[in-house]
């Protein structure tokens, strides 16, 4: 699981192509997962928005929006950072947010984190042993 914006310049995109790589690893071990891109900037990242940005990575990344106040819940749930930067644009601004890419059980329990500079490997490794 992993909170970001589709108009972020590059923590974003960056930690996307690495989940990208870890499920490309996992080769059919990746049917054992579920990975999800959740944004903390849902005024913008309607549906359509989410789908045609995730249409750069790997397709079983599933993108979740919602109500601002229902992505805030999520991100207190989780202790996501996330904020719209200030002195920027109107409609052109920039979040602020932590990248954290989260790794749950199917219970929804916290197993282990990686930040967008571990690599597609040591991902891959991880997930493979957690799922057996």
């Amino acid at each position: 699981m992993f909170f970001g914006f589709t108009n972020c310049p590059d923590v974003c995109p960056t930690s996307l192509s690495v989940l990208t790589a870890a499920l490309e690893e996992l080769g059919d071990d990746a049917a054992n997962t579920q990975t999800i891109f959740i944004t903390v900037d849902p005024e913008r990242d309607t549906p359509e928005v989410m789908k045609e940005y995730l249409s750069n990575f790997h397709p079983s990344i599933k993108g979740l929006t919602g109500a601002p106040e229902q992505i805030e819940e999520v991100k207190d749930k989780y202790r996501v950072f996330a904020a719209r930067a200030t002195g920027e644009a109107v409609e052109n601004y920039n979040m602020n947010h932590s990248a954290i890419i989260y790794l749950m059980d199917e219970n929804d329990n916290y197993v282990t984190h990686f930040s967008s500079h571990d690599s597609s490997e040591k991902i891959a490794e991880i997930v493979r042993a957690n799922n057996n």
